[in-house]
């Protein structure tokens, strides 16, 4: 009994990194990260840190939060940059980008 719950913890921990790296490798990929205009990268402080990607990307599932849907997701500011608001895991979410447009520059 000890023996197979050894094994079931390695799996689980197996999987979990599993789970880690393919979201590291999707973050890396840039699919998911904000598109920047020419103004915003002239100020990189729009630029959504990977850490913050990683952790919003993980309390989403993936998937945008509006939605569901798992095609073309970009980060969203609930409250706009443009707005005052700022790039922390409280005021990001996925949103897809049918769902990040009809927002606009809107809050929330």
């Amino acid at each position: 009994m000890l023996e197979e719950e050894k094994e079931q913890k390695l799996r689980e921990e197996r999987k979990k990194k599993e789970r880690e790296e393919e979201i590291q490798r999707i973050l890396d990929e840039s699919e998911l990260k904000d598109k920047l205009t020419i103004n915003e990268c002239k100020s990189k402080e729009r630029h959504i840190p990977s850490h913050v990607q990683k952790e919003v990307w993980e309390r989403d599932k993936g998937e945008c939060v509006k939605c569901g849907s798992r095609e073309n997701l970009e980060f969203d500011h609930i409250i706009p940059f443009s707005k005052g608001g700022s790039n922390t895991v409280k005021n990001i979410r996925v949103l897809c980008k049918v769902c990040n447009s009809r927002k606009s520059d809107k809050i929330g």
